[in-house]
């Protein structure tokens, strides 16, 4: 069943697919209109899930189950990322492109292939404490306090 997101509790397990460009707000329009009905009847092994879908910052899919009701399996993930995949079919974008970084300079969101974005970090040209949106985040509160991080505390700074 389909919930909006901000009632969804801050535990909820979220799920982050980013655009490889910005969406305009009619494209926007058209996902959501497909994603809500898709929301509405996702189950994990016949059971409802209480989901939601929202787009921030023109580039982020983010889908989040309460975990607490029912919680998803890997064939209701298998099913969302089909769904995924066919929107990205649908509208001729791309949303499981992993390998493209996006990170916040002076307020404005960029974008770069993730071998480059390593690249400008070694070689100085992005400092080390640039924020980029940690799309690996599992929950709900972490949209707020651990999604824009800096490289320099991430997974990235590692690799």
């Amino acid at each position: 069943m389909y919930i909006p997101f901000d009632q969804l509790p801050s535990d909820s397990k979220i799920i982050i697919s980013q655009a490889s460009e910005p969406l305009n707000d009619e494209l926007e329009k058209n996902i959501m209109n497909q994603v809500v009905p898709f929301l509405e009847n996702w189950t994990a092994h016949n059971n409802t899930l209480r989901a939601s879908g929202i787009i921030l910052h023109h580039l982020f899919l983010i889908i989040s189950v309460d975990k607490n009701f029912n919680d998803i399996s890997g064939c209701s993930i298998d099913t969302l990322f089909r769904f995924i995949q066919g929107l990205e079919k649908e509208f001729n974008i791309s949303l499981l492109n992993r390998n493209i970084v996006a990170y916040q300079i002076q307020g404005q969101i960029e974008l770069m292939p993730l071998t480059s974005f390593r690249q400008s970090l070694k070689n100085g040209k992005l400092p080390s404490d640039t924020q980029f949106f940690n799309n690996v985040i599992q929950l709900k509160s972490e949209l707020e306090n651990n999604w824009l991080t800096q490289v320099n505390k991430s997974w990235i700074a590692v690799h």
